[in-house]
């Protein structure tokens, strides 16, 4: 879920194979799917779209994340037209992704598992320009040493603090990236 920064009554819901709902304080508004936006479905399911984490970005652009294609991070701009990217690590492309967070640096943070019970680490995306989907940056954490070590590749939680830092709740243990 996803409140609108300049609206308390605007409201953006991601679906388990629904898209992405919209809602303002009288109901539903729109269901967004790959008919009227950049979302996609899954690569072996048509028309089976899994949003699993949604946030604002300081510009008032919503992002989300949708797993299960090469194209899962989309952006619907702040004058509703969208734009998605593409991940360049493959193997992210089948997994779940949960859970998007937008850190102070515009960086998009989300939670990768492949399965319900098997975790694949934590994404961080940025892209150097909204109307270019190949000119961005991309990391999987893990808990391997030099890729993140993380305490635990299953990822449950992460958060953004009003400080700015980013805080990983993992299987076992906190891990806290400082701005």
């Amino acid at each position: 879920v996803a409140v609108d920064p300049n609206d308390a009554d605007h409201a953006f819901v991601g679906s388990w194979g629904n898209g992405l709902l919209e809602y303002r304080k009288d109901g539903g508004v729109n269901r967004y799917t790959e008919a009227n936006s950049s979302l996609l479905p899954i690569n072996s399911i048509p028309g089976y779209i899994i949003v699993g984490g949604v946030g604002f970005d300081d510009d008032g652009n919503l992002w989300t994340v949708a797993g299960g294609n090469t194209n899962a991070i989309s952006v619907m701009k702040k004058d509703g037209t969208w734009q998605n990217f593409v991940i360049p690590e493959i193997a992210v492309s089948g997994y779940g992704l949960y859970n998007m967070t937008v850190d102070d640096f515009g960086q998009k943070w989300f939670i990768a598992r492949s399965g319900s019970s098997v975790g694949e680490g934590l994404c961080v995306f940025k892209e150097q320009d909204l109307s270019n989907p190949n000119n961005a940056s991309f990391r999987r954490l893990t808990d391997d040493a030099g890729n993140g070590a993380l305490p635990h590749i299953f990822v449950r939680s992460v958060a953004k603090d009003k400080d700015g830092s980013i805080w990983i709740g993992c299987d076992k243990g906190v891990a806290v990236i400082y701005n």
